[in-house]
């Protein structure tokens, strides 16, 4: 029984694992499960022709990107640029953010599109993601 207990202690023995782990692999697998499932429902929903410009946004993001340039410069902003942060307050880094919404906007996707996405889903995510 001594040997026992230093092997439980050094993760021998799976049967002995922490049900804290076990619940936290049950969490992720589930949160998993409800993100595929709302992925592939706003999916579904999206018409050919935004999955397209989603698809092309997506695309030429890939890359390095100069943030110190105003964005509103450019009104067709790359991936990279729209999931860029924002940076120190400025009256340039505002004309970033304004042209980000703009462009996200300029996709055309319907209010009802997210209707059934709970607010704090995001939340739950960001929790676990850090």
């Amino acid at each position: 029984m001594a040997r026992a207990v230093p092997e439980i202690a050094q993760g021998g023995d799976d049967a002995f694992a922490a049900p804290g782990a076990q619940i936290d692999r049950f969490l992720r697998s589930t949160i998993r499960q409800f993100y595929d499932a709302l992925f592939e429902s706003v999916n579904t929903r999206l018409p050919p022709a935004t999955k397209a410009v989603i698809e092309a946004l997506v695309k030429s993001g890939w890359g390095c990107s100069d943030v110190s340039e105003p964005a509103s410069t450019d009104p067709q902003l790359r991936f990279d640029d729209i999931k860029a942060p924002p940076g120190r307050i400025s009256v340039d880094s505002m004309a970033r953010e304004v042209a980000k919404l703009e462009r996200i906007r300029s996709l055309g996707l319907s209010s009802e599109l997210f209707e059934r996405i709970p607010a704090r889903s995001t939340v739950l995510s960001n929790r676990l993601h850090s």
